[in-house]
């Protein structure tokens, strides 16, 4: 692996586990009250017939709703990357090994005749294009 490569797969890795970690991180607050400002002494002042609901609060806190988005394109980011590489992994051993004269491997739920060469069984084509 060259140096260049090592040093991305590195830093990807790291990228990788940091956002692990901050996506638990927000899963592990997701449902806890945000934290609200506390007025000074002087400033507290006594509602009157004022119903609270700690619950209904938490659930549309505005600070929620964006951490839970964020969390949720966090997680779809991971997932596609995750699917994204492996497909291309797949795609560069099958061209290796066609380079070097051998038999592609083909992919799960892929038949040799998209994996031909003549581009009729092109492997982005429709299986039902022969």
């Amino acid at each position: 692996m060259t140096t260049l490569a090592a040093g991305i797969v590195r830093d990807v890795a790291e990228d990788f586990l940091l956002l692990a970690r901050s996506i638990a991180d927000a899963e592990a607050v997701e449902w806890v009250a945000a934290p609200v400002l506390r007025p000074r002494r002087d400033q507290v002042t006594r509602a009157l017939s004022e119903h609270a609901d700690p619950t209904g609060m938490t659930a549309t806190d505005e600070r929620r709703l964006a951490l839970r988005a964020r969390a949720d394109e966090a997680r779809a980011v991971l997932s596609a990357t995750r699917a994204r590489l492996r497909q291309i992994r797949h795609e560069l051993d099958r061209e290796l090994a066609h380079y070097e004269g051998e038999e592609p491997p083909t992919a799960p739920g892929t038949t040799a005749m998209q994996l031909s060469p003549t581009g009729i069984g092109h492997p982005h084509a429709h299986p039902c294009q022969h």
